[in-house]
């Protein structure tokens, strides 16, 4: 996730339905003894492995500046596990850097994409576990358990490249996604899904937000400012799909926030805060994102290694698995919608 400005959305902060304090199980179980062979998404949600996530963030979670050895290690990660599950792979070099995209079209040839994404690189001295080696971990385990099903709109997996240098790959592929006229139903953009914490006072807000925000700030004073939540930021033409990822969340006991922008505000400057990730790339255009968070420096202490290391320990995988299982159902939802 890009470096933090000072302006912060001015748009209300709304703890959904899903968040209801008697937390269910994590659904994930061992696909190695289990069929996970059906389609729906109450079938493969429960297909979401753990230790899969566990190991991919320990592969990702190295310094992995553009062009070092680590960046290129993670890069071949993402194409290689992208051809492993037999998309259509594509290194998509732009100016400055490369994106890996993977493609399964849709059985509806008129069909928009659907696009599930994260950003692969990072900054100079950190290993970036929660940012983004965890949204790159759940990128590819969607993309394993999808991709044998047959979905309506095509289905684009992307690890965006440069990211942290101002969301340049992803902005890349959204202007020309734009110049070719290409349909674009939504995207899902993971940008650190990682850190949580019961403990009262581990959520915090900018200043002045209490001012702008009253009663979205009580809230969380009734829930005593715990981080233990997990962020959608939408523009208004994610709506459904914001609904959707909260009702799966609910379904496995994830406590969801949705940070709803109007279309009037989401590229004023009062915003830009909600911007720090690939899914602006996209509203730019006026395509449909979802950045899908922890909150990063608003809560993780380890953000870009300023108050500690961003290393795998640090990162709650029961809470990782619920969100890879919220998103994957949304995204199911999404590739079949008419």
């Amino acid at each position: 996730m890009l470096r933090p400005i000072i302006l912060f959305p001015l748009l209300a902060l709304q703890l959904g339905s899903a968040c209801g304090s008697d937390a269910k199980p994590v659904q994930a179980i061992d696909s190695a003894t289990s069929a996970c062979t059906g389609s729906s998404a109450e079938e493969l949600m429960p297909c979401v492995e753990m230790a899969r996530l566990s190991s991919d963030i320990d592969a990702v979670a190295i310094e992995r500046v553009p062009n070092s050895a680590g960046w290129q290690s993670v890069q071949d990660l993402c194409k290689n596990r992208l051809e492993e599950y037999g998309y259509q792979v594509e290194l998509a070099n732009y100016a400055t850097g490369t994106n890996v995209l993977g493609r399964r079209a849709g059985t509806d040839v008129a069909a928009g994409e659907v696009i599930v994404s994260s950003h692969y690189d990072h900054i100079a001295g950190c290993a970036g576990a929660d940012d983004n080696a965890t949204g790159i971990a759940a990128t590819l385990e969607i993309a394993r358990l999808l991709a044998s099903r047959r979905n309506r709109h095509t289905l684009v997996i992307a690890c965006w490249d440069e990211e942290e240098s101002g969301l340049i790959g992803s902005r890349a592929y959204a202007d020309s996604a734009k110049a070719t006229d290409t349909d674009i139903r939504a995207v899902f953009s993971f940008d650190g899904i990682g850190f949580i914490s019961s403990e009262p006072n581990s959520q915090t807000v900018p200043a002045g937000f209490e001012v702008l925000f009253p009663d979205q700030v009580a809230e969380l004073e009734a829930r005593e400012f715990r981080g233990d939540y997990i962020s959608l930021i939408a523009d208004e033409a994610s709506t459904a799909v914001a609904e959707s990822f909260a009702a799966h969340g609910d379904s496995v006991g994830l406590i969801t926030s949705v940070l709803p922008v109007p279309e009037a505000l989401k590229l004023i400057s009062q915003t830009a805060d909600l911007r720090r990730s690939d899914h602006a790339s996209f509203w730019v255009h006026d395509y449909p994102g979802v950045m899908v968070t922890d909150s990063a420096n608003f809560r993780n202490p380890n953000y870009h290694c300023l108050g500690g290391m961003d290393l795998p320990g640090t990162l709650d995988m029961d809470f990782v698995t619920q969100v890879t299982q919220a998103t994957l159902g949304a995204a199911i939802d999404a590739l079949d919608t008419p």
